[in-house]
């Protein structure tokens, strides 16, 4: 077998060495002895074109946010923008999230795409997505995340049009 040297570059490098070091803790994290359904942490995020928003959905008062973009953030792709949200979220609960497992709910498949397959070739989100993976790893949490139509996502779609939420 001919063996091809290929070259990377120090940023390539940087990127396979994070992920070497995250997929190693994740394998030796173990597995809990059962699930119990009360843990389960959900939290509905959107965006759109001049706000974020989100609002967890397992704590019965409803708690959330609502937060104006940037001009600069304004003029981003709605993926990025999707996953800023999912990240100011999960910022947002911080602590009422740690350690349990976390559902993230999004209109955005390709946000839901990147955060349960580990990656993404979307590059604005990429940094994010290693923000949330550092956080997950930090507080042991375990961070999934479902694919909601817009219509069924209606607190964080009210929240970020200006909208007040309603149970």
């Amino acid at each position: 077998r001919a063996r091809t040297r290929v070259r990377l570059s120090t940023t390539t490098k940087a990127e396979l060495h994070w992920w070497q070091t995250f997929l190693q803790a994740q394998r030796l994290r173990p597995m809990e002895a059962k699930f119990r359904c009360a843990e389960l942490s959900v939290t509905a995020t959107d965006a759109s074109s001049h706000q974020l928003a989100g609002v967890l959905l397992t704590d019965p008062s409803f708690p959330c946010f609502s937060i104006p973009l940037s001009r600069r953030q304004k003029r981003l792709h709605i993926n990025v923008k999707e996953m800023m949200a999912v990240c100011k979220a999960v910022a947002h609960f911080d602590r009422r999230l740690r350690g349990t497992p976390l559902n993230i709910r999004t209109d955005s498949m390709t946000v839901v795409h990147a955060i349960n397959r580990w990656g993404t070739k979307q590059d604005g989100i990429r940094p994010l997505l290693r923000q949330l993976f550092e956080w997950a790893l930090l507080t042991e949490t375990k961070v999934t995340a479902t694919c909601v139509p817009t219509g069924g996502n209606t607190f964080a779609d009210n929240l970020t049009r200006g909208k007040a939420i309603t149970s």
